[in-house]
C-alpha cells in the first residue's frame, strides 16, 4: 500500500458513489499543496484521471467499474484547512474550479 502522504504518490485519491452518481476526489492541504501540471495534464482533468491507469488503479483493476466510473462522473477537490475544517470544491474537466460542491 502506498503512503499518499509521501511525494511520488500520483494516484487518484479516492473513488466514491452516491446514488447513482461517481465523484473522483482529490485532497490537499490549503495552503502549501496544490493541483500540479503532470505529463498526463493538469491533475483531475480528462487527460489526467484517464492517464497512466489511474482510474483502473483506483478501482483494483476492476475495468467495467473504471468503464462505468468514466461515462459519467464529478471532479471534487477537498482542501483540509490547518483547523480540520474542509471545502469541497467541484471542477471541471481541464481541472478547473468552477465552484463550491456541497456533498
Amino acid at each position: 500500500m502506498q503512503n499518499i502522504d509521501a511525494p511520488t504518490h500520483q494516484g487518484i485519491d479516492g473513488v466514491f458513489k452516491k446514488g447513482n452518481e461517481y465523484f473522483i476526489v482529490e485532497s490537499k492541504y490549503k495552503g502549501t499543496a496544490t493541483l500540479s501540471n503532470t505529463a498526463d495534464g493538469m491533475q483531475m482533468s480528462d487527460g489526467w484521471i484517464r492517464g497512466s491507469n489511474r482510474i483502473i488503479d483506483a478501482v483494483g483493476g476492476n475495468r467495467g467499474l473504471a468503464d462505468d466510473i468514466l461515462n459519467g462522473y464529478k471532479r471534487i477537490l477537498s482542501e483540509v484547512a490547518p483547523d480540520g475544517s474542509i471545502i469541497f470544491k467541484e471542477l471541471d474537466s481541464s481541472g478547473k474550479v468552477i465552484g463550491i460542491f456541497i456533498p
